[in-house]
């Protein structure tokens, strides 16, 4: 519980003639800050604190103006409660008119209405200052009345009770005993007609006092309704007033919140371009980096593909010469150590000419495979000047597309 926490003590006792339901359901009802039946005026948004002492009857929030058993329409974010404290905030979702009952008894409660903000609730609370005074002065005026009718009707009883029966009495004597002759039954009769007349003018002056009075009566009535009526318009015209402060205040606020959002999103724009521009020079310098490095990389891989190449093409070579050359001379090796002791100087210098004829054969072979291997790698040098000629130009196509 904090210092702005709203209390509502909340009891139980006999209604009494201000509750709303007095002589209604049960005879017991809830006091609210010791009234009877009192309002409970909320806003939404604010804390509330109940502190319900309420033994047998279980106090809850309803739709229902009725209650009873099985707590009817429950309001269930507000627990139905006896004995305890319960905090209570109001939320944006809950109805404005609501109820507090019991949910054992019926009628014991009164009503709790939700406001969006304390304007609202301070003209709520006006109007029913001002209901409740123009009854005040309305049950007084209907008492003084009252009063006054009563009144009158105690004279009128004691004329007919006592004075009527009276006078009537002693006509009927004077008639028994024979003392009322012509002359004097005249009078008697005279006597009566003119006491009779004076009761009826006695009467026809109450009724005149009567009238009086209800003019009297109806005419402060239409003045206390002029008053209140008076007093609403104020209030309606005090309501407007604020009204339309709070547009004017609100639309100064929006307008002042227009300019700042267009001047943050000035400033997002100006530091996104900033951000964009200084991640476009990083992205380019990066690119460039990564180019270098790719172009020192291929270079390096082409020139490890040639020397490996070369490497495999020269091993092949010279495995294929042996392999051709060498069966070669052994066969004339052989040969020439068969016919050595037989054949002459002329077949030696035949021999060693069809040899040499042999080896310019093999030389040839190796030249022209050689030229061919040669022209297969410039070949390869063209195709990684275009493959590094086509990198350089995306490069240059990607930067100018992010600048």
């Amino acid at each position: 519980m904090t210092e702005r926490d709203t209390v509502f003590t909340v009891t139980v006792d006999k209604k009494n003639s201000t509750h709303p339901y007095y002589r209604i359901g049960s005879e017991r009802g809830f006091f609210v800050n010791g009234t009877a039946g009192g309002p409970i005026m909320m806003i939404r948004g604010q804390r509330y604190i109940f502190d319900i002492t309420a033994p047998g009857s279980t106090f809850y929030l309803t739709t229902s103006d009725r209650g009873g058993v099985g707590f009817p329409e429950l309001i269930t974010i507000f627990p139905p409660t006896q004995n305890g404290r319960i905090l209570y905030v109001p939320s944006a979702d809950v109805p404005t008119n609501l109820h507090y009952q019991s949910g054992n008894q019926e009628y014991m409660g009164g009503v709790a209405l939700i406001f969006d903000n304390q304007d609202d609730l301070n003209l709520h609370r006006d109007f029913i200052n001002l209901r409740q005074s123009e009854n005040a002065l309305v049950n007084q005026q209907l008492q003084i009345r009252l009063d006054f009718l009563q009144k009158i009707q105690g004279f009128l009883r004691h004329i007919t009770v006592r004075v009527l029966p009276r006078f009537r009495a002693d006509i009927l004597e004077e008639i028994r005993k024979g003392r009322a002759g012509g002359t004097e039954m005249e009078g008697v009769r005279a006597e009566i007609q003119k006491s009779l007349m004076s009761v009826q003018q006695h009467l026809d002056s109450l009724d005149n006092r009567v009238d009086d009075f209800a003019g009297v009566v109806d005419s402060q009535l239409e003045s206390v309704a002029t008053g209140v009526g008076a007093q609403i318009e104020r209030i309606r015209r005090e309501v407007e007033g604020i009204h339309t402060e709070l547009a004017k205040t609100t639309e100064t606020s929006l307008e002042m919140l227009r300019e700042e959002i267009a001047q943050a999103d000035t400033k997002a724009e100006k530091s996104a371009q900033r951000a964009l521009a200084d991640t476009a020079r990083k992205i380019t310098a990066q690119q460039k980096t990564q180019f270098n490095n790719l172009e020192e990389s291929v270079a390096i891989q082409i020139s490890a593909v040639f020397r490996t190449e070369e490497s495999r093409q020269k091993k092949t070579l010279h495995k294929t010469v042996l392999a051709i050359v060498d069966p070669i001379i052994e066969e004339k090796t052989r040969r020439m150590r068969a016919v050595n002791d037989i054949v002459s100087g002329e077949l030696i210098k035949s021999v060693n000419a069809q040899m040499a004829q042999t080896i310019e054969i093999l030389q040839s072979t190796t030249n022209m495979r050689t030229e061919r291997l040669t022209k297969e790698v410039d070949s390869l040098k063209t195709q990684v000047a275009s493959l590094k000629a086509l990198v350089e130009r995306m490069l240059r196509q990607r930067s100018q597309d992010e600048i």
